[in-house]
């Protein structure tokens, strides 16, 4: 009998993606995986070939709610995150965790991302473990390696010693009392609910709980393992997947005409959720492209363009497929477009849309030399020209770009992920033990951070350099 195994993410298809593919890995081991998700993506999910289970309504759905348009919610979403946890995942909570307790009946295990707060309630309730996947390197809040750029204004380099870290800690803290002063209480009146006590723990981070496992999506070398990380912490790496992964898929012939045709094109993309909020994006990259006398593939999620020769528009193009072929990939920075940038070897240009991790993604991209980046309300065709001439006429942009993909190829994040699973299932010596868990976390991080210490070794000697 397969062992069941829930797996839980709200978001869009940045967040939604990594869970299929360790979904479908867990599969392979043997197990029963079951994804919680948002109705939207139910059919998603059930195409690649894993059960499928409601855990909040369509974003549609969620829309109608809060009396918005597609575009006016979105805009507001992007804008604002405390809106977007108050309006959409706390609003939504009491019923999540009930749809999470009803998908949990013989589960051994749940895995769950930052923002589907039933998981880890439902786990408690059910005495089973709760394994966290973290998506953004931005939320392990580490005083060593601080979350860069729009919002963190306040918050010191890591570069600048003791004193910054010192500050960086005191900061932290004072963000951990305002995250429990807005979301605690209505956190803890679900978990009443469910029986459970009031934790005093940070809402939503909640870093002081322990866990027999942390899995973090992304390779070590964006975000490496610091001493204040919190304990059984793992990078896996990215665990891709799209429809690319269905070895049926395959570009049309109209885009395969269009590639064939000439040198390989830029390509312009906001993801699943900015294109509804795009504002003057695609507009500018056009008139860049223009100006660069470049071909371009432009992802606007909506069919309406018209194609020309130099200009293909598209709903969407499964990424796998689409980035190898660019000449540079141009887009929002969200951590699953990025993942596929870094995979497909192309150098980048990031044009964050919204507060939260898109910043500290592209500054983390543009930290290993291979990416630029501009806010979007500074994206304009004269500097995305600029900006985009210098990605493509310095080679070491590319260069660096071939090797990190290389580096980060090593490593299959969903299987990975999978393992570390199966690994804690198993009842692996002192898996119930915070204080040799520890020890084991110590151990793993020795490996996980292998691959960085061959890329600091290239760099030592010369082979390239990852650093601007």
């Amino acid at each position: 009998m397969r062992r069941k195994i829930l797996l839980c993410t709200i978001g869009t298809l940045g967040d939604l993606h990594p869970f299929i593919a360790v979904g479908q890995a867990l599969q392979r081991l043997g197990y029963d995986p079951l994804l919680c998700v948002n109705a939207s993506h139910l059919e998603k999910v059930k195409k690649a070939g894993l059960r499928a289970h409601a855990i909040m309504p369509s974003f549609e759905e969620i829309g109608t709610e809060l009396g918005l348009s597609e575009e006016e919610a979105v805009a507001r979403i992007m804008s604002d995150q405390d809106y977007m946890i108050r309006e959409v995942v706390l609003h939504w909570l009491a019923e999540s965790a009930k749809a999470i307790e009803t998908a949990a009946d013989g589960a051994e295990a749940i895995i769950g991302s930052l923002f589907a707060l039933g998981g880890p309630i439902i786990a408690e309730k059910r005495c089973i473990p709760f394994v966290p996947a973290i998506l953004q390197p931005m939320t392990t809040f580490s005083s060593y390696d601080p979350p860069i750029k729009q919002g963190f204004g306040t918050i010191s380099s890591p570069q600048n010693g003791p004193a910054a870290r010192a500050w960086n800690s005191l900061c932290f803290a004072v963000i951990r009392l305002e995250l429990r002063r807005r979301y605690a209480a209505a956190i803890n009146s679900v978990r009443h609910d469910h029986g459970l006590t009031a934790r005093s723990t940070t809402p939503i981070l909640e870093p002081e709980t322990y866990r027999p496992l942390r899995l973090a999506f992304y390779p070590s070398i964006l975000a490496p393992s610091q001493p204040d990380f919190p304990r059984n912490y793992r990078h896996v790496g990215f665990p891709v997947f799209d429809e690319a992964d269905d070895l049926a898929e395959r570009l049309d012939s109209e885009l395969e005409d269009f590639l064939a045709a000439g040198p390989p094109p830029l390509i312009f993309t906001l993801g699943s959720l900015a294109t509804s909020a795009p504002g003057r994006f695609f507009e500018a990259s056009l008139d860049a492209a223009r100006a660069l006398n470049m071909r371009a593939i432009f992802l606007t999620g909506d069919e309406k363009a018209v194609s020309t020769r130099e200009f293909l528009f598209r709903k969407y193009i499964p990424h796998a497929l689409l980035f190898p072929r660019a000449a540079a990939v141009v887009h929002h920075g969200g951590i699953g477009t990025t993942a596929q940038a870094i995979l497909a070897g192309k150098p980048q240009l990031i044009v964050p849309q919204m507060v939260g991790d898109q910043w500290d993604n592209g500054s983390r991209v543009v930290r290993l030399g291979v990416a630029r980046m501009i806010g979007a309300r500074r994206y304009t065709a004269w500097r995305a020209s600029k900006l985009l001439d210098a990605l493509l006429s310095q080679q070491q942009f590319g260069q660096r770009a071939t090797a990190l993909a290389e580096l980060v190829s090593l490593n299959n994040g969903a299987d990975a992920a999978a393992e570390a699973i199966d690994k804690i299932l198993a009842g692996s010596p002192g898996i119930s033990d915070p204080a040799s868990s520890e020890a084991a976390s110590g151990h793993d991080r020795v490996q996980q951070d292998a691959s960085a210490r061959n890329y600091e070794t290239a760099n030592r000697q010369g082979r390239v350099s990852f650093m601007t």
